[in-house]
């Protein structure tokens, strides 16, 4: 008997690999979760939020001030509402320029 190569097993792979998806899709509605925000709660708690500096990814390296700007516009907003805690940008523990 020959031996088996790779080829003849890639449509028993791709068929594995399809019911485990399938199978995920049928058990996600099971397993998801909601997250209110009680706006008419009296003490409120902040949810911690971070909101790094934005990576440009065009295909031009353009002015990296404007990047920072809708950054920082982003954080605005969100502190504004009262409902969101924005975490110092150095307490990250990874770039995210470098991610």
């Amino acid at each position: 008997m020959p031996p088996r190569s790779g080829h003849s097993r890639r449509p028993m792979i791709v068929l594995l690999l399809g019911l485990v998806a399938w199978a995920a899709g049928l058990w996600s509605p099971l397993c998801s979760a909601m997250v209110y925000i009680d706006i008419t709660a009296p003490h409120l708690r902040k949810i911690p939020t971070a909101v790094p500096f934005f990576k440009n990814l065009g295909p031009h390296d353009g002015d990296n001030a404007f990047v920072g700007t809708l950054s920082d516009l982003l954080a605005q907003t969100l502190a504004f509402t009262g409902f969101f805690e924005i975490l110092d940008r150095e307490a990250f523990l990874e770039d995210p320029q470098l991610a």
